[in-house]
């Protein structure tokens, strides 16, 4: 018998994948990601986070699919989920720069701040030519960080 787990484990009944159950295909993962990123585009984060959550759900083993729903998590506050969701993207796929940096922008807005930093840092080094969209934004992160580090140490000082 299927229980609450093996759904949310993206299993029919344990064993079989409901990717498999539902016939759907790689294509039309892919589409309905496509659809999910053009919601999010317009603004209509609801709609895309239902997508993307019932593409969880039928494909959890879709790196893209875990990476693109942690990134509207992130986005849209829900910070744990956002952490928990970019932890099973960023084991499948572990130099996946966008993954870094969103999971790093999670941590960070955890209070996790040296772990932030170190996926900030990892997602810099895969990006030596500086062309990455994602890893020049953890660039922007990182030096907006310093000077607020910075300002800190002024105010802190004794005059």
């Amino acid at each position: 018998m299927a229980t609450y787990q093996n759904f949310k484990d993206g299993k029919l009944d344990g064993t079989i994948p409901l990717k498999t159950a539902a016939g759907m295909t790689d294509e039309h993962i892919s589409s309905l990601l496509q659809l999910g990123a053009f919601y999010y585009n317009q603004g209509q984060t609801e709609h895309a986070l239902t997508i993307l959550e019932g593409l969880a759900a039928v494909d959890p083993d879709n790196a893209m699919v875990q990476g693109s729903l942690g990134a509207i998590y992130v986005k849209t506050g829900r910070n744990e989920e956002a952490l928990a969701t970019l932890n099973r993207a960023h084991a499948m796929t572990p130099n996946d720069i966008s993954i870094l940096v969103n999971r790093g922008e999670a941590m960070m807005r955890l209070g996790r701040t040296q772990e932030a930093g170190r996926d900030f840092k990892q997602a810099m080094d895969l990006d030596p030519q500086r062309k990455n969209p994602a890893a020049n934004r953890a660039r922007l992160i990182v030096v907006g960080l310093a000077a607020v580090a910075r300002k800190i140490e002024e105010v802190k000082k004794p005059k």
